[in-house]
């Protein structure tokens, strides 16, 4: 399956790319945010106006899913430049939904809770539309269209959609909150409107199944927890420790916004739940407050998934690799060694702060198949090991006769440590010391940022009937399990040394979710 996100530099179409690029050949597109910002490769520029470039991009990629995100999602900039809303959250729809009628390719579109004015109490998917401004009635519009010229399409409905992403880092509400607090700023919320959080993970992961399941029609995915922007904010200031009495209410009717809000939408997701079962979930607003922490913070991303050139918590990723791997060859001397190794791409930044600390030459023995997708998601052990093979290759004439330290960025499950080590000797390495510039990984991610897989550590305990193993006890077993000379990660303390952000806003669970060794 291929599939086309149209609008992934927001918020929900950044965690839709995010999720199929783990599953499928994936290609997401962005309009008015500077491509710079996106951390994948696979983002392009797209005007949906303009129907024969959309046409041309279309026929060339060839999808078998386009999801349609694009949108001026901001009732108030709608209601003030009703045309230009009208041409991206309509024409623009129109012109997608031709080419998708004639190619026959499966077509999902993100309308919103503004279709509706609020004057019930809750809302079906078979109740008439009846918006109170600009932006609910483009969204009308465009089902209206959808349903006469492609009924086969997926109409998701939802409320507001808050979350993290690394394409949206520094935008919405969120965001608006935690910053402004965290400079001490005091800010008016409303606490007159009733609104219904869900975060955006949620909506992606039920989207995702209802693709599987090639559902057609509309479908509501919303959560059912009523708040005010007041009371939304008053938990995300205390979920981040920040100051809620800076919090002013003040009313929408007092803001005099030239946009018209529901004053309560509530929609039922009684069809969806009827679908999916067991496999429907949405976070409660808390916890979803809390994942936002996690993954807004997340320690792990310093040393993988995104790009060395941005942020994590305001920090810059590939200072912090290099920063770890320089503590790490002070932790773990390598004398012995003839020369430093990184597995690319991940563990190239921190073995160059090695290197330089140990003053041992960095070389290039291991090259990359950049045709081969990521194998971290694969869905069995046997695709894995097949894919890291092609993906990893050992360049001999680098590697044949050295004693080389190998240095990768962490240790989840060992799969790629393991076929890299393999490969390693079949061409001759003399000994190999495996070099982690990360604290043993103990526990499953909390934030939803790595899948669910069976870590080393776990495995290791289970196998030798153990409790918990120490650092030490840990390292000693993996080099006897993978055949290497030696085995060290960095610790904990030296980690959290490296890392020069408010401590309040890091998440390292998957480090520290066990006592600490």
């Amino acid at each position: 399956m291929k599939v086309l996100i149209i609008g992934s530099s927001g918020l929900l179409g950044g965690k839709l790319l995010d999720k199929f690029s783990k599953k499928t050949k994936t290609l997401g597109t962005y309009f008015s945010h500077s491509e710079k910002k996106q951390s994948h490769k696979n983002i392009v520029h797209l005007d949906v106006r303009q129907l024969t470039v959309v046409e041309k991009f279309i026929v060339e990629f060839r999808p078998n899913v386009v999801i349609y995100c694009a949108s001026i999602p901001r009732p108030d900039i709608c209601e003030e430049n009703a045309n230009e809303a009208y041409a991206v959250n309509v024409e623009g729809l129109k012109n997608v939904v031709s080419i998708c009628a004639s190619l026959d390719l499966k077509l999902v579109y993100v309308s919103a809770d503004y279709v509706f004015s609020g004057s019930r109490s809750i809302y079906v998917e078979s109740d008439e539309l009846d918006p109170i401004n600009t932006f609910g009635r483009t969204k009308q519009i465009a089902e209206t269209y959808l349903k006469t010229h492609l009924p086969s399409a997926l109409v998701i409905r939802s409320g507001l959609i808050y979350g993290y992403s690394v394409h949206t880092e520094g935008r919405g509400f969120v965001h608006w909150v935690i910053d402004s607090l965290l400079k001490n700023e005091p800010i008016e919320v409303d606490d007159s409107l009733t609104v219904f959080p869900i975060l955006a993970d949620d909506i992606a992961d039920i989207i995702f199944k209802l693709i599987q399941k090639d559902e057609s029609g509309v479908y509501h995915v919303a959560n059912l927890e009523a708040h005010t922007k007041f009371s939304f904010a008053s938990l995300i200031a205390q979920e981040y420790k920040l100051n809620v009495k800076l919090l002013k209410i003040v009313s929408t009717e007092a803001k005099k916004l030239p946009a018209k809000r529901p004053k309560e939408v509530k929609l039922s997701t009684d069809k969806v739940k009827n679908l999916l079962g067991d496999e429907f979930s949405i976070a409660s607003v808390e916890e979803g407050i809390r994942i936002h922490r996690r993954q807004f913070g997340c320690l792990f991303r310093m040393i993988y998934s995104v790009r060395p050139d941005m942020l994590v918590a305001g920090q810059n990723a590939s200072d912090f690799r290099i920063s770890v791997g320089r503590a790490l060859a002070k932790e773990a001397p390598i004398e012995e060694v003839d020369c430093v190794v990184p597995i690319p791409e991940s563990g190239i930044y921190s073995a160059t702060g090695l290197s330089a600390e140990s003053k041992k030459p960095l070389f290039f023995g291991i090259i990359r198949d950049y045709f081969t997708e990521k194998t971290l998601y694969s869905s069995t052990a046997k695709d894995r090991h097949q894919s890291l093979k092609e993906k990893l290759i050992p360049v001999e004439s680098v590697i044949k006769g050295k004693s080389i330290a190998l240095v990768d960025e962490a240790v989840l499950s060992g799969a790629t440590l393991g076929v890299v080590i393999q490969r390693l000797k079949e061409v001759g390495a003399r000994e190999i010391h495996v070099r982690i510039p990360s604290p043993v990984m103990t526990s499953d991610c909390t934030g939803r940022i790595l899948p669910q897989v069976r870590l080393a550590y776990d495995a290791l305990c289970e196998a030798e009937s153990d409790v918990k193993l120490t650092k030490g006890d840990f390292e000693e077993r993996l080099a006897k399990k993978f055949g290497v000379s030696s085995f060290c990660f960095l610790s904990t303390k030296a980690f959290l040394d490296s890392v020069k952000t408010s401590n309040q806003i890091t998440c390292s669970d998957c480090f520290l979710g066990r006592e600490d060794r």
